[in-house]
């Protein structure tokens, strides 16, 4: 979570991928909401109200009281919060039925999740969650008599994995590098299948061979920019990868012949998709950073081209021949 607090300093604010928001007149009766950052990376607020707008589909967000928060999705559809002391969502609840009760213990980990609603009978599903002095989770069960067992070396690697369906060991080298994997399945709940996987790496860290049951699946050639330059599969079919100065992924040229490629603006927000088969994708952005238009199209079976357009704020403006006026609902207290 990222406090609004740590965030109203100026009225604009880049984050991730120079992707720009307009934090205005966010506080709510004197308090501050947190709001998870994945979702302010990907969303605005329009200037001068209190709404904050979904990347592809409008929302409002509403705050009844300084530990609650209520998403709007329509005037028929919404979503509730509740949070404790710390910010922890204690209690979500939505339009059809659903509620989940959360629990957590001193170092804010989830330790008790309740499930209620129509698609939890009786008395719905119950998660239970235990963690060592590192905050692993070492132990899962729930309701439904499914349950995994953690454990984890000095350096919170997992060493040891199981549940119902078996087991899996796990080794490292000082790096921290996973060089070693052994997992048995039980199938049809008698026969048993065992995998073993061995992981190489370079001097740089870097994993140049993967070996499952004997049997290399996986080989990797990297550039001088550390970016995957080949990568060799098991039946010596291979994958040659080009990258831009800044690292992006531009072209993918396989040894069937197939290729995809992509183009990125002066962002690095990705432009376009292109697959030799005909698949082709298109995204357009404003000064903003915010996508604004998305082409697709095909020639798999003739061809074929969908184009969708977007509003500032992300609400969708158009699908093809159908348009949708902007629409901002008035903010509700």
């Amino acid at each position: 979570m990222i406090s609004i607090t740590q965030i109203i300093q100026t009225d604009n604010l880049t984050v991730d991928n120079d992707l720009y928001h307009e934090i205005i007149n966010i506080y709510t009766k004197g308090n501050i909401i947190d709001i998870p950052i994945t979702w302010l990376q990907q969303n605005v607020i329009i200037n001068g109200h209190n709404y904050l707008f979904n990347w592809l589909n409008e929302f409002i967000i509403e705050y009844p009281n300084p530990n609650e928060y209520k998403i709007v999705f329509s005037p028929t559809t919404w979503a509730n919060f509740t949070l404790d002391e710390n910010n922890n969502i204690v209690l979500y609840m939505d339009y059809t039925g659903l509620s989940i009760h959360k629990e957590y213990n001193s170092t804010g980990k989830i330790v008790l999740e309740q499930t209620f609603g129509p698609n939890y009978p009786h008395h719905g599903l119950v998660c239970y969650y235990e963690y060592d002095d590192n905050d692993n989770c070492t132990y899962y069960h729930n309701s439904n008599d499914f349950w995994t067992k953690s454990e984890y070396d000095q350096n919170n690697n997992v060493i040891k994995y199981s549940d119902g369906y078996g087991i899996t060991i796990n080794q490292y080298d000082k790096q921290n590098n996973i060089i070693y994997s052994a997992s048995t399945k039980t199938i049809n709940n008698d026969k048993k299948n065992t995998t073993i996987t061995y992981y190489k790496y370079d001097n740089q860290n870097r994993c140049i061979e993967k070996v499952v049951n004997g049997k290399q699946l996986c080989k990797f050639i990297y550039d001088d920019k550390r970016n995957t330059k080949i990568q060799i599969n098991h039946d010596s079919q291979y994958i040659k990868k080009t990258y831009d100065n800044r690292g992006n992924i531009i072209l993918n040229k396989h040894s069937d012949g197939t290729w995809t490629k992509y183009e990125y603006n002066d962002n690095n927000q990705n432009t376009l998709y292109e697959y030799s088969g005909g698949l082709k994708y298109t995204q357009e952005y404003d000064s903003n950073g915010i996508r604004i238009k998305y082409v697709h199209s095909q020639n798999k079976n003739g061809p074929e081209t969908h184009i969708t357009e977007y509003w500032p704020n992300g609400q969708l403006k158009r699908y093809d021949n159908v348009y949708i006026p902007l629409y901002i609902p008035e903010m509700t207290r």
